[in-house]
């Protein structure tokens, strides 16, 4: 559900990898709503209803779940691009950040993860009113920077 980590997963597995650096903000990396940060923080900005809801309206069927191009954590890591993961430590989605870096990890493919203190998901709308989420996003633009030379 995550374009750019999709894109890069599907251009990889073409043979055709123009993509050179992920910058993932607080992705949706896997379909399990059950993770410790969705029991903890599933009742805030993203609820574990409303990803239900998403799930239901972008899939044809419950079963696309299984699908690599829909959950990136299924699909092997080997091969993609050095990717700078954001997330917040009040986002439901931060396991999802979490097991995505390791599994790059895993596999030796070159990344960071940052979770900010404070910030729930879809925390970079709030950008003028919060130095934490500007912080975010002047790390994303100098990884973004770094990776691009």
């Amino acid at each position: 559900m995550c374009s750019s980590d999709l894109a890069a997963v599907t251009l990889r597995d073409a043979g055709a990898s123009p993509i050179k650096f992920m910058l993932l903000h607080y992705g949706v990396y896997s379909s399990d709503n059950t993770t410790p940060s969705w029991v903890m923080h599933g009742a805030g900005a993203l609820t574990a209803a409303q990803m239900d809801w998403i799930w239901a309206t972008y899939l044809n069927s419950p079963a696309e779940k299984a699908d690599v191009r829909v959950v990136p954590l299924l699909a092997p890591m080997s091969g993609l691009p050095p990717a700078h993961l954001v997330v917040g430590d009040l986002d439901p989605l931060q396991d999802d950040s979490r097991a995505l870096a390791a599994r790059l990890a895993e596999v030796g493919v070159a990344h960071t993860l940052n979770v900010y203190e404070g910030l729930p998901h879809g925390f970079i709308r709030s950008g003028s009113y919060s130095a934490t989420v500007r912080r975010a996003v002047d790390d994303g633009a100098a990884a973004l920077a770094r990776a691009l030379g």
